[in-house]
């Protein structure tokens, strides 16, 4: 809901009567309510009957307009930009009334047709950016990275910020994407991005990508039976789900998380929720099953007076006439909009009481994975998701690819990586590359060297040869800067690797790479602990046990004895000690000169 317009707007909205205004911008020409004959627009967050995750919409206005000065055949793309405007009354009657607006949309023109009376303008929202060729086979990085990729390649500004998206179910995971993932546009991948958070992506009212989460549906607002227009449908069920379901890839089975029984929102195989040991898989899988069994609302379908604050996901609670004497909560996924007549909602959901128990049982799925040809040729790409930073003298990892190898011939490895370079003096600075293959790191290095900063392209290429028949492979680039650093922005670090006899790696391996900085501590001398890069070895052993039986002595240091510690040494000083013997019997002490002896029997 849109929530920066003053509560006097908000109050007209609940008014019986209220005159209402419409005015906007195509290209550079304006318009008002006087050149607008008709106007509708459309959007919806989740398939028709039931809730899903994973819809990403392309919301749609449709209107008429009437002397407006745009030659014929340059209408296509032109950005349009429409806002809502309410008049509202003073409280004095002696001050003159005011419009006050909001921002309503923003969409791009798909077709104009010319009639006798009017352009009949169809107008899409920037989802249609999105679909794009995606192009990639793998990545990593979080929901933030992801989107900022999308947004970065498809020209389309997100209106999240990073703590937004990491306040999201799985905002914060670290998150792979699968090789076999069947993701052809942007679009596709920015679904599977809003089903990991368990909501939908849109465009919001000025003209930005959102992703929102289910989860963080609130309730914005409440509407008794004189707020809605008489035919109102409301269900007599309140929707529930007893968890989700998804198809793992590598096992081709489907599993399910939450409870065992009841209506489960079915993820598919999404490519985004299968790299990972069994914990983190499910954690990630859990936290949506969370966000299903969170969902408790009324199917309905309702119709108020002509509105434009209200988005989809809004909660919106109902009170009397049909809706009954209980108040019940129901959420926006559709929004269909006239200007000057109606808007109307619509939102879905699942009966518990007609929804069959789901067998707990793993079932097999067919073709989820094309086997291989030998001689097929196969394709993997990499873009990055996040920005690198390329530190002076630290080598810096900038691209991964996994594959594995059925009967391999040579592998051929292009790149392209766009370095803002900095230099730290006037030295030319130096990009030095090294290449790793399971983490060997091999003996080719090639360098380049700049005389200027700013923004340069290198573009290595490498032969793979001599892989063995049905191993798995990881190869690896990392960066060296010299005499100075560099910026990798997301999107600009491009893998692409192609070969015969291919496969794609289809489940984690096992690899955990961990990283320790350790110290050396010297305490003086030769003595000393040393960690060096190959191992650190411990043992134990058990103490000898000694019995004294001779006579003991105590060794008394004085309370000036301490240790001293400095950056450089450690150094122990101590004063002139004082010796104490254990006398036997019949002994004597003499001291004579501030000298003590201890005489045997008689002096």
């Amino acid at each position: 809901m849109y929530s920066n317009a003053s509560q006097s707007f908000y109050d007209e909205l609940k008014a019986n009567a209220r005159i209402e205004h419409l005015r906007g911008t195509i290209g550079s020409v304006s318009f008002t309510d006087d050149n607008i004959l008709s106007m509708n627009y459309t959007n919806r967050a989740s398939d028709t009957k039931d809730v899903s995750f994973g819809l990403a919409y392309v919301g749609q206005l449709q209107f008429s307009l009437c002397d407006v000065n745009i030659p014929r055949g340059s209408w296509r793309n032109l950005r349009v930009e429409i806002e809502f405007g309410l008049t509202i009354t003073p409280e004095d009657p002696e001050e003159e009334p005011e419009t006050e607006w909001i921002p309503a949309g923003v969409f791009f023109v798909t077709e104009a047709l010319w009639t006798d009376t009017s352009i009949n303008i169809t107008a899409n929202d920037a989802m249609t950016n999105f679909d794009k060729t995606f192009g990639i086979d793998q990545t990593t990085g979080t929901i933030y990275d992801f989107l900022r990729l999308l947004c970065l390649r498809c020209g389309v500004n997100l209106g999240m910020s990073q703590a937004d998206c990491a306040a999201l179910p799985n905002g914060t995971e670290i998150l792979g994407l699968y090789p076999n993932n069947d993701i052809k546009t942007c679009r596709d991948f920015l679904g599977w991005i809003a089903q990991t958070v368990g909501g939908f992506a849109t465009i919001d009212r000025n003209g930005e990508l959102v992703v929102r989460s289910w989860a963080g549906s609130s309730v914005v607002d409440s509407f008794t039976a004189s707020d809605r227009i008489a035919g109102s449908v409301f269900s007599d069920f309140e929707t529930a789900y007893a968890g989700i379901s998804i198809v793992n890839i590598e096992a081709k089975t489907t599993q399910y998380y939450g409870n065992q029984n009841g209506a489960v929102i079915n993820l598919g195989s999404n490519p985004l929720l299968q790299y990972g040991t069994e914990d983190v898989k499910s954690r990630q899988r859990n936290a949506l099953a969370a966000v299903a069994q969170g969902i408790a609302w009324t199917p309905f379908q309702t119709s108020i007076l002509s509105n434009l604050v209200y988005d989809l996901g809004d909660l919106i609670e109902m009170t009397g006439g049909v809706a009954g004497t209980e108040t019940l909560t129901c959420c926006v996924m559709s929004i269909d909009w006239t200007i000057k007549a109606l808007t109307t909602f619509e939102g879905y959901g699942a009966d518990p009481a007609l929804s069959s128990g789901k067998s707990k049982t793993d079932k097999e799925i067919s073709g989820l994975i094309s086997q291989a040809s030998e001689n097929e040729l196969i394709t993997y790409t990499f873009a990055n998701a996040s920005i690198i930073e390329l530190e002076e003298d630290v080598e810096t990892s900038i691209c991964q690819i996994r594959f594995a190898t059925v009967n391999p011939r040579v592998v051929k490895i292009f790149h392209e990586f766009d370095l803002d370079v900095t230099a730290s003096g006037d030295d030319p600075v130096e990009c030095e590359i090294h290449y790793y293959l399971n983490d060997e790191l091999l003996t080719y290095k090639p360098t380049t060297t700049w005389d200027n900063d700013g923004l340069h392209l290198v573009t290595p290429m490498y032969f793979l040869q001599s892989l063995e028949r049905g191993q798995r492979y990881e190869w690896e680039v990392k960066i060296v800067m010299k005499n100075g650093s560099a910026v990798i922005d997301r999107d600009d670090a491009h893998a692409f690797l192609e070969g015969q006899g291919l496969v794609a790696v289809d489940k984690w391996d096992g690899l955990i790479e961990i990283v320790d900085d350790t110290y050396i501590l010297e305490l003086g001398g030769d003595a000393y602990f040393d960690y060096d890069d190959e191992s650190v070895i411990t043992s134990t052993k058990a103490p000898d046990v000694i019995t004294i039986t001779d006579p003991s002595y105590i060794l008394t240091l004085g309370g000036e004895a301490y240790f001293d510690y400095d950056d450089e040494s450690v150094e122990i000083n101590m004063v002139r000690p004082t010796c104490t013997r254990i006398t036997e019997d019949e002994d004597e002490r003499v001291t004579e000169d501030g000298a003590t002896r201890i005489t045997e029997g008689d002096y």
